[in-house]
């Protein structure tokens, strides 16, 4: 399997770029956006991310994505469940996920003014 991305890099950053395999999928952040491909039938979902690509997490039957600003999960049949708000603007990055909560950290403050968060893992909903 060959995958080739192109970025637009007159209007994105792409400041980290992360690929795996999970599920059924090849998974690739990349710019302004996370690819899946499927490995057996080659299907490809595209989903935006609000901003810089930062991070993919293997969760408890699902994969969290980071973004410089929120966080998505994406179910393993390729769907995405949910988006978060606004966890930072500069970086988000996750310490611990459960079955239940999704703990972490984002940069408000540039450079070094990260704070906590702690959000539930079935809604994306804040819960501190």
């Amino acid at each position: 399997l060959r995958i080739d991305l192109y970025g637009d890099h007159r209007n994105e950053f792409f400041v980290f770029a992360e690929a795996i395999v999970w599920e059924s999928w090849v998974v690739i952040g990349f710019g302004y956006h996370v690819y899946l491909v499927g490995i057996q039938d080659r299907t490809v979902r595209t989903f935006r991310l609000p901003d810089y690509f930062g991070r993919l997490y293997k969760a408890y039957g699902c994969l969290i994505v980071a973004s410089a600003s929120r966080l998505l999960r994406i179910e393993p049949d390729g769907s995405q469940s949910w988006i978060s708000d606004e966890v930072g603007i500069d970086g988000v990055e996750v310490e611990r996920i459960d079955s239940q909560t999704i703990i972490g950290v984002g940069e408000w403050d540039p450079p070094g003014g990260w704070k906590p968060f702690r959000l539930d893992a079935a809604t994306g909903k804040r819960m501190d």
